[in-house]
């Protein structure tokens, strides 16, 4: 259970790191918008089956794989790119 802690804990230092600016540099700004709605509408859940390696949540019907290097998460959703 410590991997996990210690994920975790990298993963909410990682993420701190993308203010507003960095996430729109990354897609844009209106899908900055429509992701902060979607997240409104649909907050994200822990998924059962998260590891030491990944944490998994499920957002709006899509499965949500973090890992430590954020740049390497994966979803299921049909987007391509970020």
């Amino acid at each position: 259970m410590a991997g996990q802690s210690d994920l975790l804990t990298n993963l909410r230092r990682s993420a701190a790191a993308f203010d507003d600016d960095a996430l729109v540099a990354l897609a844009n700004r209106g899908l900055l918008r429509r992701a902060a709605k979607d997240v409104e509408q649909s907050p994200p859940e822990p998924a059962p089956d998260s590891g030491d390696e990944s944490f998994t949540l499920n957002v709006a019907n899509q499965c949500v794989s973090l890992v430590e290097s954020l740049a390497d998460s994966t979803c299921d959703c049909p987007a391509s790119g970020v």
